[in-house]
């Protein structure tokens, strides 16, 4: 590391006695402890050796802690007793957090200081990964002193970190470049079941990314019980704070004034944990939350984000001969959207770079994007946004937060926001979304993640919720010719799709090869029946993502009719599997049930008999419909056999248009899947007629 990126971290241990030493991380791997050190030109002099400064990675002033003293001091006693009054309260719980208190102040020059208090006690080993902290940092905008680290055994002993044991680590991935991204790692000493751990640390932001910008999200609430969650926020009293709250019982904070300061308090205390149910929104959209910020409206922002992304956003004479190139031949804007999209999606890889405002925020250049042929999602929209201007089509990349990860928009606090770039459209008249980060999704689909979120758009100074695509275009639609012999049936099997199913089927297959591709076909059909016989199959535009992906299967079952007394019974194939909805397994729920989308299914089966078989029963005709208690229509089905000699013909039509199902809607949604579920189980009965 050269020596314009030497680093200085403080790290300080608490304790009654200290004394100070000075730890040196070399680039050899090796460190240096000393009594002191002086760094004079190309050169750092510690207490008994010199070494260049280019051999130097980190820095760090340390105090080292004496031997505890016989006795249990008043902090520690307050944290035990209250990890003996959690347990009593919450005796079946893996872990308690006896406190989790935040501060995060604005100073007068727009620097900041965050400082934070963990203390949690471990009562099942699953909670011992808690004594492995690591604490993010980047080391051009912000640096971390660490304040307090130490084990409490039930006895009031203590262990505090040593020194060395404090590292500064730059994260590695091989998907993933960080630039700037490091964080300190420690493990607090001696950990068992039964003990306490406790940190505090303290973050100075002495870069932040834009001084005018103040912003600061906070989460009360976890998976294991919360003794004590406080968030106080200071502001410079002739600035007004911003607020919004969720799922907060109290959402009014406390506030006094002191020292030039104006100071904002939340708390909860005794806070149950989370107990997580299948398929409910990401565990940050149902916490009590805190959102804040000095910034009356979103014009701040919108300014800022528009001139990274205008300045990136050149047409160059390289991007409008390519654009140009691509777009030859096509009749409609339409057309040439569909082939700028794929193109993007594939010949430009998908790289996560992680670091400050000019690649996080802005994006880099579409033409260098271009030339490099990989970008983060930011560099993807840059790209196609400028790719689309070149053929006269209005194009913005806008920043969402994943309907899997990030909690709703509080649009009300304008803020940093998303952690995801995609691109708004105009085209016909109308918006359309496009996420050309995704490498198998069909025009005009998108990442399912993308989908009833809001988009912030800084150029057309706008912030709005995607829709839900309609169902129809995230569809599932499966054929089936089956022809009965005897008691065996042979089939083939049709399958077709759109959207976001497409996209991961898709996925799925050309990450396959074609011998793993066999053996997933024959494990379908062995789902069907063990007695199942796969005579070939087909993949239809597996790499051609402008073309609807397909498959076709033919197969045999063996005695798949069922000899029930003097009849016979027939169960329709994969039916019943695709109707199992496991999200509505529970009773009661606390929390909604949270799709990535819509979604359409719909089935046509035509069996052909043998003329020896007389139809005796086929379910009735079926249809339901659930609206939601605000009136809004959620799902809807409709079944029904046909016969005619020798002939039975199933179709059925199953689509979902909300993608969150509201608590208040559970019970009904439940009635409504679980009759599903029971009718695709029914089976049609024949007779077999004797000669």
């Amino acid at each position: 590391m050269g020596a314009a990126l030497l680093i200085f971290i403080v790290f300080l241990l608490s304790g009654e006695s200290t004394r100070a030493l000075w730890k040196i991380d070399l680039s050899d791997g090796r460190t240096v402890v000393s009594d002191s050190v002086r760094i004079d030109e190309g050169q750092v002099i510690l207490e008994d050796t010199v070494v260049s400064r280019n051999a130097v990675r980190s820095i760090f002033r340390i105090e080292e802690r004496k031997p505890e003293e016989k006795g249990i001091q008043d902090d520690i006693r307050i944290v035990l007793e209250e990890g003996l009054r959690l347990q009593a309260k919450f005796p079946d719980a893996g872990g308690l957090i006896l406190a989790d208190h935040g501060e995060m102040v604005l100073h007068e020059d727009g620097t900041q200081t965050y400082r934070y208090h963990f203390a949690a006690k471990i009562l099942k080993t699953s909670t011992k990964t808690w004594a492995n902290v690591g604490i993010h940092f980047e080391e051009e905008r912000s640096r971390i002193t660490v304040d307090l680290a130490r084990t409490i055994k039930p006895d009031g002993t203590v262990y505090s970190v040593s020194p060395d044991a404090i590292k500064v680590i730059k994260p590695k991935s091989d998907m993933v470049f960080f630039e700037r991204d490091k964080s300190v790692q420690f493990e607090l000493p001696d950990v068992s079941v039964g003990d306490i751990v406790e940190y505090r640390y303290s973050e100075e932001v002495f870069n932040p990314w834009n001084k005018e910008i103040f912003n600061f999200g906070y989460y009360f609430q976890t998976r294991e019980p919360v003794g004590s969650s406080s968030l106080v926020v200071g502001i410079p009293d002739r600035l007004s704070l911003t607020y919004g709250t969720r799922n907060m019982d109290t959402p009014s904070p406390q506030v006094w004034e002191a020292d030039g300061y104006r100071y904002y308090q939340w708390a909860m205390h005794d806070v149950e944990p989370v107990i997580e149910e299948p398929m409910m929104p990401p565990i940050a959209e149902v916490v009590p939350r805190v959102e804040v910020s000095t910034l009356e409206s979103w014009d701040t922002i919108f300014d800022w984000y528009r001139d990274f992304q205008v300045a990136r956003m050149v047409v160059t004479e390289e991007i409008q001969g390519l654009a140009e190139e691509l777009v030859e031949g096509a009749h409609t804007d339409e057309e040439r959207l569909a082939r700028l999209y794929h193109f993007v999606q594939t010949n430009v890889r998908y790289i996560s770079i992680k670091g400050g405002a000019a690649s996080s925020v802005s994006g880099h250049l579409a033409l260098e994007t271009l030339e490099k042929g990989y970008g983060d999602c930011t560099d993807k929209a840059i790209l196609f946004a400028t790719l689309l201007k070149a053929v006269g089509i209005k194009a913005y990349p806008v920043y969402v937060g994943t309907n899997d990860e990030i909690p709703t928009l509080m649009t009300e606090v304008p803020s940093y926001y998303g952690n995801h770039c995609i691109n708004e459209i105009e085209i016909d008249s109308s918006t359309v979304y496009l996420d050309a980060t995704g490498e198998t999704s069909r025009y005009p689909s998108f990442w399912s993640a993308d989908h009833d979120v809001y988009a912030v758009n800084a150029i057309k100074r706008t912030v709005q919720r995607i829709p839900v695509p309609d169902p129809s275009e995230n569809a599932r639609t499966y054929e089936y010719q089956i022809t009965v012999s005897s008691r065996d049936c042979e089939v083939t099997f049709v399958a077709h799709y759109s959207g976001d199913y497409e996209d991961a089927v898709r996925w799925h297959y050309q990450h396959r090869s074609e011998e793993e591709t066999r053996q997933i076909m024959e494990e379908m059909i062995h789902e069907i029946t063990p007695y199942s016989e796969l005579i070939d199959y087909s993949l239809e535009n597996l790499h051609d993502i402008s073309q609807p992906f397909g498959m076709v299967l033919r197969y045999r079952l063996r005695n798949y009719l069922k000899k029930a007394g003097d009849l016979l019974l027939l169960e329709l194939p994969d039916l019943s599997g695709r109707y199992t909805f496991d999200e509505v397994s529970l009773t009661e729920r606390r929390y909604p049930v949270s799709y990535s989308t819509s979604a359409r299914i719909t089935h046509s089966y035509s069996i052909k008999l043998p003329g020896n078989l007389t139809i005796v029963y086929v379910p009735r005709v079926l249809h339901l419909t659930h609206y939601t208690h605000d009136g809004e229509l959620c799902a809807d089905y409709s079944a029904a056999f046909t016969t005619g000699e020798n002939v039975v013909d199933f179709t059925d039509d199953l689509k979902r248009y909300r993608r969150v199902i509201p608590v208040s809607s559970y019970h009904d949604y439940k009635d409504l899947v679980d009759r599903i579920s029971v009718f695709a189980k029914e089976k049609m009965v024949f007779e077999e007629r004797t000669e």
